[in-house]
């Protein structure tokens, strides 16, 4: 179904799945449109929501990037779940063209939305959604990018985990491919210090083996979907919106397990994920720079910069091995040498 073609003029329709169920390539296709009251969600609602979460307020972040459609979806999943948060917040990264427009017109009246002049990465997109969850005394915050859709009972499972574990900072569902659900994409990173390189846990995986194991506690969580108590943004801090993609969720990770907090992976719960499909840099060159100039720049955040030439003293060791595999084609090699000279010498970033 074409979200648009739902909408009318002078409606907002709140998109409320019947049921969620998966086709054939993994989507969720089954909606049925109603227009939102126009008082929106009411005092008593949102009582009712807190009264079901033992009195606790969770809000729900959710970015978006010219898509209206996939944050469509991820909205819908989200006030599917039950109990759903008791606010739902959409970020507007700067939205181009008639995407904006769009995403206006599908969103209902409840759903609080914010929108930036331009895009920010996705740490300064977040940032708004999170002053915003922070000023309005929630005490959890569900972050979800807008190429995802948290499946049923995935927020209760995430909730009971930070309940059950108090030095429990932040939890992650179980990412599993959109258009392949069978499929896990990660159960969480690793930040491997020697070399200073992180790698995916569980990728590739079948989704029934990881779920009958615990997962090893990563190093950090990426900002796909998590649930983070409040208390750890107040105490730790934001991410920081310097880095705008990629190393922002590695830099904010490590600073909340140095503050004495945990980071875990909830394997019950699930949330569906179309890979990059949130990303304006997608997968090139740009992407590729990015994630090694913001290596250092997270060496630097976290460990000055004595950390920095510790890596950097390294370099030419890692840019040689790199050769060696892929039979002498240096473009990542070169691409990788211009990204560190750039971060020394303070260059402006390449445009998006």
């Amino acid at each position: 179904m074409d979200v648009n073609e739902e909408c009318t003029r002078g409606q907002r329709l709140a998109l409320v799945p019947r049921r969620l169920l998966p086709t054939g390539h993994g989507g969720f296709n089954t909606w049925q449109p109603a227009v939102c009251d126009a008082e929106g969600m009411d005092a008593d609602v949102t009582g009712a929501v807190e009264e079901q979460l033992g009195g606790q307020r969770c809000a729900a972040v959710v970015l978006n990037y010219n898509n209206a459609e996939y944050t469509a979806v991820a909205v819908c999943a989200v006030r599917a779940q039950e109990p759903p948060p008791t606010s739902v917040v959409v970020v507007d990264n700067g939205s181009t063209g008639t995407q904006l427009e769009q995403l206006r017109a599908v969103l209902a009246d409840d759903v609080v939305r914010l929108e930036l002049p331009h895009n920010r990465g996705v740490p300064g997109g977040l940032t708004p959604g999170l002053r915003h969850a922070l000023d309005a005394a929630a005490d959890s915050v569900l972050i979800v990018l807008n190429d995802t859709a948290l499946e049923a009972g995935a927020l209760a499972l995430l909730r009971a985990r930070l309940d059950a574990e108090p030095l429990l900072g932040a939890v992650a569902p179980l990412q599993v491919r959109f258009d392949d659900p069978d499929t896990v994409v990660t159960t969480g990173s690793r930040l491997h210090r020697g070399p200073w390189l992180v790698s995916a846990r569980d990728a590739g995986r079948a989704r029934g083996d990881v779920q009958r194991e615990r997962p090893a506690e990563p190093d950090y969580l990426d900002f796909t979907c998590l649930l983070v108590r409040t208390q750890v943004l107040r105490e730790v801090g934001l991410p920081r919106a310097e880095f705008r993609f990629y190393w922002d969720d590695t830099e904010w990770g490590v600073r909340v397990r140095r503050a004495g907090w945990r980071l875990a992976v909830e394997p019950r719960a699930v949330v569906r994920h179309r890979v990059s499909g949130t990303l304006s840099v997608g997968k090139g060159s740009t992407a590729t720079y990015y994630q090694y100039r913001n290596r250092l720049l997270a060496k630097r955040r976290l460990d000055g910069l004595p950390g920095v030439a510790r890596v950097l003293a390294q370099e030419p060791f890692l840019l040689a091995a790199r050769a060696l595999v892929r039979g002498g084609d240096g473009g990542g090699t070169r691409l990788q040498a211009k990204a560190a000279w750039d971060y020394l010498r303070r260059a402006p970033y390449p445009p998006m």
